[in-house]
C-alpha cells in the first residue's frame, strides 16, 4: 500500500521538472531580449525604463538648446521624439504625476523654441500688454502659443494636484507660471507667489533663464519696482557701463538686458505702482540717451504721455504721445490707437516742445 501511495507523486515529478525547465528557458529568452522591462516591471518601475530614457532626453535637450547654431526645427524634433517616450510611459502609468510633469516640461521646451523670451518681448508685454508670439519667418509648423501655454499650465496643475510636493515641484511651478502668463496674461499676486516659491537650484538651465523673464514681467506688471530694481542692480543692468546682452542669450547664465531696456522696464514698473516721479525719470533717461534704439525712444515718450495723462489729464499727455508717434514716422499703430482712444481720430502730429 505504501508503495502505491508514493507512486502518484513520483509519477508527477517528471512533468513538474519538464514544466519548470520550459519556464526557465522562456524566462531566459524574455530576460535576454526584454531584460530591462522585466526588471522594471518586477521592481514596480515604469515598463521599459521609460523614465530613465526621458531623463536622458531632457539632458540632451538642455545640451542642444544651449548650443549656438541649433535650428528650431532640430530642437522641436527632439521634443516630439521625447513625447513619444512619454506616451509609452503613459500606457503603464496613466494619469500619473510623472506623466503630466513630463508632458508639461516638454510643452515648456516647445514654448522656448517658438517664443523668444528676451528683452524686447519682455518690454512689449510690460509696456503694451502684448503677449509674446513666434517671430516672423520661424520655419516650424504653426501652433497657437496661447493654446500651447494654456495646456502647459493645465498639465502642471494636474501633476501638482496628484502629488503636491514631488522632487520636480519647482519645475512644475515654473511651467505653471509661464503657461498662465502667456495664455491669459494673468498677473495676480498668487501667481507671483508661486513664482517666488520656485527653488532655482531645482530648475534646468533653460528654465532658470526663462524664470528670470517670468519673474521680472510679473514684478513690472504688478508695480513691484523695489523688488525689480534690487534684482537689476544685482546684475548691474541699471548702470551706464553695464555690458550689452550677448548676441545669443542661450549662451549666458541669465537673461540679460542692456541699460536702456532695464531703465524702461523700471519705468513700466513705477508707472503701474503709481510712482510717477521715478517712472518719469527712468523714461527720460532712456529717451535722452544717445545710444537708445529708436524703438525704445518711442516707448519712453509714450510712457511720458501716460504719466502726464494719469497726473494731469489728456491735454498734458497729448504732446508726448504725439512725439512718440512722430518718432515712429507715424507707423506705430499702438501709439496711434492710444491717441485715438483719448482724443479721437488723429489729424495732425506735432513734436513736444
Amino acid at each position: 500500500m505504501k508503495r502505491y501511495e508514493s507512486s502518484p507523486s513520483g509519477g508527477r515529478r517528471p512533468v513538474v521538472l519538464a514544466s519548470l525547465t520550459l519556464f526557465l528557458i522562456g524566462a531566459g529568452i524574455i530576460g535576454l531580449f526584454y531584460g530591462d522591462q522585466v526588471v522594471a516591471f518586477a521592481s514596480g518601475k515604469l515598463l521599459g525604463s521609460a523614465d530613465a530614457r526621458i531623463q536622458k532626453r531632457i539632458a540632451l535637450f538642455e545640451t542642444e538648446y544651449n548650443k549656438s547654431g541649433r535650428s528650431p526645427a532640430e530642437l522641436l524634433d527632439l521634443v516630439e521624439s521625447s513625447r513619444k517616450i512619454v506616451q509609452l510611459m503613459e500606457r503603464e502609468k496613466p494619469a500619473s504625476a510623472e506623466v503630466y510633469y513630463y508632458y508639461s516640461l516638454l510643452n515648456y521646451y516647445e514654448i522656448l523654441i517658438r517664443v523668444p523670451l528676451d528683452g524686447p518681448s519682455l518690454l512689449r508685454l510690460t509696456g503694451r500688454g502684448y503677449l509674446p508670439d513666434s517671430p516672423p519667418g520661424l520655419n516650424l509648423p504653426p501652433v497657437s502659443i496661447s493654446a500651447l501655454a494654456q495646456e502647459t499650465a493645465s498639465l502642471a496643475r494636474k501633476s501638482l494636484a496628484i502629488d503636491p510636493e514631488p522632487p520636480f515641484a519647482s519645475r512644475l511651478k515654473a511651467a505653471l507660471s509661464l503657461g498662465e502668463l502667456l495664455s491669459t496674461g494673468r498677473t495676480d499676486p498668487h501667481l507671483l507667489a508661486v513664482t517666488m516659491s520656485i527653488k532655482r537650484e531645482d530648475l534646468t538651465k533653460s528654465m532658470t533663464d526663462s524664470n528670470d523673464w517670468i519673474r521680472w514681467a510679473l514684478f513690472a506688471l504688478q508695480g513691484k519696482a523695489i523688488e525689480l530694481e534690487q534684482e537689476l542692480n544685482e546684475r548691474k543692468m541699471l548702470q551706464d557701463f553695464a555690458p550689452p546682452p550677448a548676441p545669443d542669450s542661450r549662451t549666458i547664465e541669465h537673461i540679460s538686458l542692456d541699460v536702456n531696456e532695464s531703465r524702461l522696464l523700471m519705468s513700466h514698473a513705477c508707472l503701474v505702482g503709481r510712482d510717477y516721479i521715478r517712472a518719469l525719470n527712468f523714461a527720460r533717461l532712456v529717451k535722452f540717451n544717445a545710444s537708445t534704439e529708436p524703438i525704445w525712444k518711442i516707448d519712453a515718450a509714450r510712457v511720458e504721455g501716460e504719466i502726464f495723462l494719469a497726473q494731469s489729464g489728456p491735454l498734458a499727455a497729448k504732446p508726448y504721445l504725439e512725439e512718440a508717434l512722430k518718432l515712429s514716422d507715424g507707423k506705430d499703430k499702438f501709439v496711434e490707437e492710444r491717441i485715438q482712444q483719448i482724443f479721437g481720430p488723429v489729424t495732425t502730429v506735432r513734436q513736444a516742445p
